[in-house]
């Protein structure tokens, strides 16, 4: 349970983080989706 907690916030905090570039904003952000899916549905 606390990976997983750990884990939800260690990925907005890369995208904050390459927010700067438009390009690796948009990758991120695909990553990050399948990712949160991922954690809700083991946290659920």
């Amino acid at each position: 349970m606390r990976e997983g907690l750990q884990r939800v916030p260690s990925r907005p905090t890369l995208v904050k983080n390459k927010a700067g570039s438009d390009t690796e904003s948009g990758d991120e952000n695909v990553l990050i989706s399948v990712t949160d899916d991922k954690v809700a549905g083991t946290h659920l």
